[in-house]
């Protein structure tokens, strides 16, 4: 649910668990790939800070680590929930739309240069923008 916390003790929610989204961008495996990364590099971050294995970590360094993980996805995620449902959206008023106004608004809406820039990602908050 939208604003409820992606963990509760030592356990964390990827994906859709944690943050459904529509599917009109296609981008929730993506993300949830994405979750999977970004929870390992705080993990390791974790065991590092501590010295330690993962198994001797206490309750509340990996409730530290989760809630760094989630602070940092939530920023992306609340951008890719709302793409997709205002994609959505569009999707859905154009329907109703005919095909030469459909593809003239979508050419106007979106230039295709800049519509996947939502999938741009790289892990832990380096994001390296191609060249347009």
């Amino acid at each position: 649910m939208p604003g409820e916390p992606w963990f509760e003790g030592c356990l964390s929610g990827v994906g859709d668990c944690a943050h459904a989204t529509r599917p009109d961008l296609g981008q929730g495996g993506a993300m949830a790939i994405e979750d999977g990364v970004e929870l390992g590099v705080y993990m390791k971050e974790a065991i590092e800070a501590a010295g330690k294995p993962f198994k001797e970590l206490s309750p509340e360094e990996v409730g530290a680590a989760l809630r760094k993980y989630e602070i940092h996805r939530s920023h992306r995620v609340a951008h890719i929930v709302g793409k997709s449902g205002m994609m959505g959206n569009i999707f859905m008023v154009m329907g109703y739309l005919p095909r030469w106004l459909m593809r003239f608004v979508m050419s106007k809406a979106i230039h295709p240069t800049r519509f996947l820039e939502h999938t741009l990602w790289a892990p832990h908050g380096t994001l390296c923008l191609p060249e347009l």
